[in-house]
């Protein structure tokens, strides 16, 4: 049986997931949650871009553009960093923002 942490995302389940986090990040006001948020949701807009065919960047550069100007430009920049992390070791990202959510791995 496939372990599931390592089973990809169905693209039904990047949708779903994309609206949920856009739904607590509405929510937040806490910056750490905002901060991770911010980066598994433009990880998960540029993994859905990637899988449709589209240029990276051709949606989530409007968010990033948007959320510069909501959260500010140093929030934007560790929100990217955690993106490209979650894009390149999903697994351990998983964990790391497991345990710093205060989330059981």
């Amino acid at each position: 049986m496939e372990d599931a942490s390592q089973t990809p995302f169905q693209p039904e389940e990047i949708t779903a997931t994309i609206s949920r986090i856009d739904g607590l990040l509405a929510k937040t006001e806490d910056v750490e949650k905002i901060r991770v948020g911010l980066g598994m949701r433009l990880a998960l807009g540029m993994a859905e871009e990637i899988r449709t065919g589209r240029p990276v960047g051709s949606e989530t550069g409007a968010l990033v553009s948007e959320w510069s100007r909501k959260y500010g430009p140093a929030e934007v920049e560790v929100a990217i960093q955690i993106a490209r992390e979650f894009l390149l070791k999903p697994e351990e990202m998983r964990k790391l923002m497991g345990s710093r959510l205060g989330m059981k791995n």
